[in-house]
């Protein structure tokens, strides 16, 4: 990413942000310093934590909202600088994941800190399921401490609750990005403070300014074309791992099917069928148990 270097005066070319008052735009810009971005500036110089959501709709703009912010953090801090490296933040798999923070330690002892990091897609490998698998808990456990090695840290979703409850329980930064209805070539964003408190209530409250709810707009074509391209390359290569993935699921949930054959009928939901699977596994097994043959007349 670079070298620290003094931060010099922040670039908000690529940025356009208005504020509303009662959902209505209010005529004329007033320009200020992207919400999010004095956030991660504190944050990284304080070693503070920042925990962002970026939720909308498919196609909405929620990657190249956060891509503009990395890039302003970036301008901003290294000497170095290139809107290219937004990308280095920028994380899809499980795999990913661990290869970045793993990269912060030698001998057990933290490096250096990653200023930032973008989950991008974060329910594709990371979506909440009926039943925690061990990869989650241990990812609780590790996103409880996170701020030793992350200062801030995003995920984009189409969708807040798509994430594991464990991880909705702590505060957030949620910002809700949908295509500005006012002018498409922008996406429009909207922060809200999500709090869980002692009580187990959960409050919602949005970001204002000056007593009016803040709306920033970030224009899609900011992001350099090369930069836009590589993402798109990027984003393939896991969208077509998840083509694989159904593909396995598919030939898995067949493959109970047919095992299970003969011993349960009218299969409704695949959860059902691989219940069902499993004890016709044993079922068989168990039959061919010389005790259990003997205890089932067989012997």
């Amino acid at each position: 990413m670079g070298v620290y270097s003094k931060p010099r005066k922040i670039d908000e070319r690529d940025f356009v942000i208005k504020k509303v008052q009662k959902v209505r735009v209010v005529c004329g810009q007033q320009q200020y310093m992207p919400y999010v971005l004095k956030k991660m500036l504190l944050a990284n110089a304080h070693k503070g934590h920042l925990q962002v959501a970026f939720y909308g709709d498919m196609g909405s703009g929620k990657s190249r909202s956060v891509m503009q912010i990395f890039n302003a953090f970036g301008s901003s801090c290294f000497k170095d600088w290139n809107y290219k490296n937004v990308l280095d933040a920028f994380v899809f798999r499980r795999k990913e994941m661990l290869e970045k923070l793993n990269s912060l330690y030698e001998g057990g002892r933290i490096k250096y800190r990653i200023p930032m990091i973008c989950l991008d897609d974060f329910t594709f490998d990371n979506m909440k399921s009926k039943k925690a698998d061990i990869f989650e808990d241990a990812f609780m456990k590790f996103w409880t401490t996170m701020r030793a090695g992350v200062a801030s840290v995003f995920i984009t979703t189409p969708h807040f609750t798509l994430i594991p409850a464990r991880l909705r329980a702590m505060n957030w930064l949620i910002a809700w990005v949908r295509k500005s209805p006012n002018d498409s070539k922008y996406a429009e964003v909207r922060y809200y403070n999500y709090k869980s408190l002692p009580t187990g209530k959960i409050v919602v409250t949005p970001v204002l300014i000056e007593n009016s709810q803040l709306v920033e707009l970030y224009r899609y074509s900011a992001i350099p074309k090369e930069v836009a391209d590589e993402y798109e390359l990027i984003r393939d290569s896991y969208t077509y791992e998840g083509i694989n993935e159904l593909i396995d699921a598919y030939n898995l949930v067949e493959s109970a099917k047919e095992h299970a054959r003969g011993f349960s009928k009218n299969y409704k939901t695949a959860s059902m069928i691989m219940t069902k699977s499993q004890e016709a596994v044993k079922k068989k097994l168990y039959s061919n148990h010389p005790v259990t043959r003997k205890k089932l007349g067989r012997v």
